[in-house]
């Protein structure tokens, strides 16, 4: 049985969130002031409830308490993002991940319950960055502030040699976690797998490192 996970926000962000979950299968409620956007996913989630997000009382009423994560999907608004944080904490959620606009709304979110911040602007722009700079880069994520996680083909001074003799640890300072054939099975990952042109690489290292991998 997946998940049971509330997105509190249904502007963009909260509705590309709804619609990943969605196609993982997570158990759903979504909850927005916007009658439309609540209408529009009536059928898709299992619970779509228009209710006033500033109200601590309305949010009470929700049944937060059976959820296991919250997702606070409100950048715009410190206020009702405080307030869902807050009733989604006093209600016992293990989890609450708030999407944040800036690193000073994300700390006050922070000391006000929330557990983890998310700034989709800030990773868009790392993602644009990335592809701008190296040809390399596929797509990355941050794990948390100084972890991040990358996906990238290999550069070509890596073909034909194995994970070992790139040793990545020593010259990068990041960790291959995994490498795929487009089209084929994940192969199992070794120290002396032989790097191919058409890889895709997923390692992980501190944000500082993977930016220096990324720019080359």
């Amino acid at each position: 049985m997946g998940k049971s996970v509330a997105v509190l926000g249904l502007g963009r962000f909260g509705r590309f969130v709804t619609d990943e979950l969605i196609n993982l299968g997570a158990d759903i409620l979504v909850a927005d002031s916007d009658q439309t956007a609540v209408e529009h996913y009536a059928d898709k989630v299992s619970y779509a409830v228009k209710v006033d997000l500033f109200s601590a009382d309305a949010l009470s009423e929700l049944g937060l308490e059976n959820m296991d994560v919250v997702i606070v999907a409100m950048g715009s608004s410190l206020d009702a993002s405080i307030m869902c944080v807050m009733v989604s904490k006093e209600k016992g959620v293990p989890k609450v991940i708030a999407k944040s606009s800036d690193s000073r709304m994300g700390e006050i979110l922070l000391k006000v319950g929330a557990d983890e911040i998310i700034y989709p602007e800030k990773e868009s722009a790392a993602r644009v960055a990335g592809k701008v700079v190296s040809e390399s880069f596929l797509d990355l994520l941050n794990v948390d502030d100084d972890l991040t996680v990358v996906k990238m083909t290999p550069f070509s001074s890596w073909v034909g040699k194995s994970i070992r003799e790139v040793d990545f640890r020593k010259r990068y300072k990041v960790n291959v976690i995994a490498v795929k054939e487009p089209g084929k099975r994940r192969e199992p990952l070794t120290p002396d797998t032989v790097i191919k042109e058409n890889f895709r690489m997923l390692m992980v290292g501190e944000k500082e490192d993977v930016d220096k991998l990324i720019s080359g």
